[in-house]
């Protein structure tokens, strides 16, 4: 009873704040004066006149020993769906009409990201990269082992997770055996003409430098054909070809073998080289005496009449200017578990006779 304009103003925004079910701390009158929780559900304000205010309000004791801060903050904790994996589908090598195709005699990769968009974690099991039957083409997964999903986690804890030995399968430029800091994957580039930097460097440990070479860095760029370029160009060491990766030991080195929720990772694979007898032969009859280019009228318009005939009754044909197409399969914990994805690339040949052979067998 009878308080002044200031403090009825600070009692009715103190309740009208709580909405009649927030909970606020309170030390009732003895012989109760013991602090508990307590809700206001209801009140009446009275004014009398200026600076005298009339206030009742009826207080229930809260069961819970929850502050005000505490009560707010309790939401019910959300349902957590089931981790689910996705990745790259069409994964694609090449395409029609890019600046670099892929001509036969040539071997390309390109990457695979791959995302548990679930909350739970997923277990990551075994990964298959395969040919179909009618594209007789074969593909690798750099660094598996056993099967495995070499997963490569697109964030890494420590920039050392970064720092590969270079293996020694005879890079050039005298790489072999030599430390390289990879670039992150944002510095990626996907297709023929894309790749990742590596810069050479030396120390140990949590004390990596990079190694300077005419007072520059000592980097290095590989396209996705294995083509290896220095970035000294005070050398002028161009651009050498190359049968292997260098970015293999990443995906041995810093293996996940599973994602948690919402994470991210990335694989490489790799379609090795296409060759004349390994993309398709047929056998004729009846042939004898047509040497050279012959046109066959009953083949695929597809092959482009790129048919060349030997000295005996074989033809060889060899389908370039058209796609190819693998399969990407992969187990785990996924509830879908297998899932399957395309594998595709652009097979060009800008010379069509330099891959054919002649036989008299």
């Amino acid at each position: 009873k009878n308080r002044d304009d200031e403090e009825a103003q600070a009692i009715l925004h103190y309740l009208e704040n709580h909405y009649g079910a927030i909970p606020f701390r309170f030390t009732p009158p003895a012989p109760y004066d013991r602090t508990r929780n307590f809700i206001c559900e209801s009140w009446d304000h009275t004014y009398a006149y200026k600076n005298n205010h009339n206030i009742s309000a009826k207080f229930e004791e809260y069961p819970f020993n929850f502050s005000a801060q505490q009560y707010t903050d309790i939401v019910p904790p959300p349902e957590l769906s089931s981790g689910q994996l996705i990745f790259t589908n069409p994964l694609s090598f090449s395409h029609q009409g890019d600046m670099v195709e892929i001509a036969t005699g040539q071997h390309i990769k390109a990457r695979v990201y791959m995302k548990n968009i679930g909350d739970t974690p997923i277990q990551l099991d075994q990964a298959f990269a395969t040919g179909r039957k009618d594209n007789p083409i074969n593909f690798s997964i750099l660094g598996q082992v056993d099967n495995n999903i070499p997963a490569t986690p697109r964030t890494y804890d420590s920039p050392d997770d970064y720092i590969i030995k270079i293996s020694d399968d005879g890079f050039p430029f005298n790489l072999d055996g030599q430390y390289a800091r990879v670039s992150r994957d944002k510095l990626y580039t996907p297709w023929a003409a894309g790749g990742q930097y590596f810069t050479i460097v030396t120390g140990s440990s949590g004390n990596w430098n990079n190694k300077i070479v005419d007072g520059h860095n000592d980097v290095y760029f590989q396209n996705n054909l294995g083509q290896i370029k220095s970035g000294l160009e005070a050398t002028s060491q161009g651009t050498s070809n190359c049968d292997f990766y260098l970015v293999e030991p990443l995906f041995t080195g810093n293996v996940t073998t599973s994602l948690a929720g919402k994470e991210e990772a990335y694989m490489d694979i790799s379609l090795d080289k296409i060759t004349p007898t390994g993309v398709i032969s047929y056998l004729a009859t009846g042939l004898s005496g047509n040497h050279g280019l012959a046109y066959y009228g009953n083949a695929d318009p597809r092959l482009g009449a790129r048919i060349v005939t030997n000295l005996g009754d074989y033809i060889e044909i060899l389908k370039t200017d058209i796609y190819y197409y693998g399969n990407l399969t992969m187990y785990s914990s996924d509830p879908y578990s297998p899932q399957t994805g395309e594998l595709r690339v652009y097979v060009s040949d800008s010379d069509p006779y330099r891959y054919f052979t002649e036989s008299n067998s």
